[in-house]
């Protein structure tokens, strides 16, 4: 409990509250399943508890944007998630008290599940960015020039990445809970199969996302290796005017190049096949860098 108080902000207590006295209500409903009428009436303690927390978050203004303790994006993931209880709530106490009980524990245990799910991937990715920070603040990383200028951007992005990541494992986790991740992921894996005819050629709908991912991968790969060389490598060598941007600008198309035909592979096109659109390529590349290499010569 401690820990959990120095992992959030002190705005976000009374959520940690209300999920810590949802559980343990949560555990009376569960001693008392075999006691029908004990277990409707714990659930229903259960949902009108949970449905009045909501109305009263979302009246005291903790989740405004303006809170020291929550960013933009995070506020408006509670206040949706807090409306969609909302929603939630009323329907599984009308259903359990007109005697649909399974409806009503299905809507309420699965509302209440998936927050305390994403409560606990929160509370990981609060440990993890901590860590991020301080791997950042130390060497070997801190000694890297692109994270002394850039460490503000750097910790942003890669919590970015860590909350898409989250965000997919509780999507999978919460999909295998209704038994809906197998067959979505039959039906999808359907779909990425499924021919598609470009003219005379025949791919699938997954060739082309793989050809779309190969692409975009390699620009990010291009990106990611440029700004190495200019925030650190760089420094470190007395190069002549112009060359640190030619270096670039190549590896730049190089990467482009490896990445197109990785692209293609992907796209099932046979690359012993495709001499003259790499001949093609490969002079509309030689034109791009004539240019570099002339800047670099005037220079």
């Amino acid at each position: 409990m401690l820990i959990l108080r120095r992992l959030i902000h002190r705005d976000l207590f009374p959520i940690l509250y209300a999920l810590i006295g949802m559980f343990l209500v949560g555990d009376l409903r569960v001693l008392t399943a075999s006691l029908q009428a004990l277990a409707r009436f714990f659930f229903l303690l259960q949902a009108l508890g949970g449905f009045l927390f909501l109305v009263w978050l979302l009246r005291s203004g903790k989740l405004a944007v303006t809170q020291p303790g929550t960013t933009k994006r995070f506020s408006y993931a509670l206040r949706i998630v807090a409306r969609i209880g909302l929603i939630v709530f009323p329907v599984a106490i009308l259903a359990n008290v007109l005697g649909y009980i399974n409806l009503g524990n299905l809507l309420g245990i699965c509302y209440i599940r998936s927050v305390f799910l994403a409560a606990m991937l929160y509370v990981v990715i609060r440990v993890l960015e901590g860590l991020i920070i301080v791997l950042l603040q130390v060497r070997p990383l801190a000694a890297l020039r692109g994270v002394q200028l850039h460490r503000e951007m750097l910790h942003r992005r890669t919590c970015g990445v860590l909350e898409f990541l989250a965000f997919l494992f509780w999507l999978n986790l919460m999909l295998n809970f209704f038994g809906l991740r197998n067959p979505l992921l039959q039906r999808l894996g359907e779909a990425l199969n499924a021919n598609v005819a470009i003219g005379s050629l025949s791919v699938s709908l997954g060739r082309i996302l793989g050809f779309a991912l190969a692409v975009w991968a390699s620009f990010l790969v291009s990106k990611f290796l440029r700004f190495l060389l200019e925030e650190d490598v760089y420094q470190h060598f007395r190069l002549e005017r112009g060359l640190p941007y030619a270096i670039s600008t190549m590896l730049h198309y190089s990467i482009l190049l490896v990445g197109f035909f990785v692209a293609l592979g992907a796209l099932g096109i046979d690359l012993t096949k495709i001499t003259i659109l790499a001949g093609a390529f490969s002079v509309g590349v030689g034109f791009g860098l004539q240019n570099v290499i002339n800047n670099f010569v005037s220079a």
